[in-house]
């Protein structure tokens, strides 16, 4: 399975992203979680969901980088109030989305 190593800040600026693509695999992950109690049994689950969210994360921030630095940046100056960063968002949206509702992306 892979690493995964994002800043927090990053996680914070694209997690709706990665709710959107990722939501199904969640899911599923959540599903096992509730019908099982051993945590192995949800291992395949699991490296579903982590390797959705690096395929997200390294799209966006290899995509949308100046975008994702500028909001990043507005929200640390901020401590993470985000109505102080709306244009910085807006420019991050107006590049992720497109990218996130491609399907032939994921």
């Amino acid at each position: 399975m892979a690493e995964f190593s994002v800043k927090s800040p990053v996680l914070v600026a694209i997690s709706d992203y990665v709710g959107f693509v990722c939501d199904e695999a969640n899911d599923a992950y959540i599903k096992c979680k509730s019908e099982n109690q051993s945590p192995f049994h949800c291992i395949s689950q699991n490296i579903a969901v982590t390797e959705c969210a690096l395929k997200v994360t390294s799209l966006i921030e290899n995509t949308c980088d100046l975008q994702v630095e500028k909001y990043t940046t507005c929200l640390d100056k901020h401590e993470y109030h985000g109505d102080f960063c709306l244009s910085e968002r807006e420019n991050l949206d107006n590049c992720a989305w497109p990218l996130v509702k491609n399907p032939n992306l994921f």
